[in-house]
């Protein structure tokens, strides 16, 4: 049964045009359902900077890891069992990646799930948050924390890399199942 996701805290409306539009859209969007058949959960928070042009944060992983080590993502990670759902995996697994408690994300809702080729059923769920805030990495999982204008991934030339949907952005590249929820989050508020 899919789990509706909910915004833990009220938030005002008031915001830069572009955000009220961002705000609609994903609040309204229905994403088609993938089945978990008895993969491992994951979530992932794809976090939207409120500003006249909306920044979407991303981190570099650390590159000691034992999984994609040195790859861009969004803010996330498997789910454990004191997990009442997977928007709670996906607002914990952001505190401890980028030090951004969970009140201070507007959820909004979801994005298609998709599986990873490890067997882990990854669920998107997309957050706004404030222009002011702050972030602190953690050190063991993080190498960076960046964002990128959405008019930027809208805008920008369409690769592929692994058959995945593939941005450059400076010195990073965006692909995978990252570059997969980039792909469906600009297709729906842009």
């Amino acid at each position: 049964m899919k789990e509706k996701p909910n915004s833990l805290h009220f938030f005002p409306e008031e915001s830069p045009p572009a955000i009220a539009e961002i705000r609609n859209r994903i609040r309204g969007y229905r994403p088609t359902w993938v089945e978990r058949h008895n993969l491992k959960d994951s979530a992932v928070c794809a976090i939207i900077i409120k500003k006249d042009d909306p920044e979407l944060i991303f981190t570099l992983r650390a590159s000691d890891l034992t999984t994609h080590a040195g790859q861009v993502c969004f803010p996330g990670g498997m789910r454990e069992k004191e997990d009442k759902n997977l928007l709670i995996t996906a607002l914990r697994e952001t505190e401890e990646e980028i030090g951004l408690a969970p009140h201070k994300i507007e959820v909004l809702g979801d994005l298609t799930p998709v599986v990873s080729h490890h067997g882990i059923w990854v669920r998107p769920f997309v957050g706004l948050i404030d222009d002011a805030l702050t972030f602190e990495k953690n050190q063991d999982e993080v190498a960076s924390i960046f964002s990128v204008p959405l008019s930027y991934l809208k805008n920008a030339p369409q690769q592929t890399y692994h058959n995945t949907p593939c941005y450059h952005y400076r010195d990073y590249k965006i692909w995978g199942l990252t570059g997969q929820m980039v792909k469906e989050l600009t297709q729906i508020i842009l």
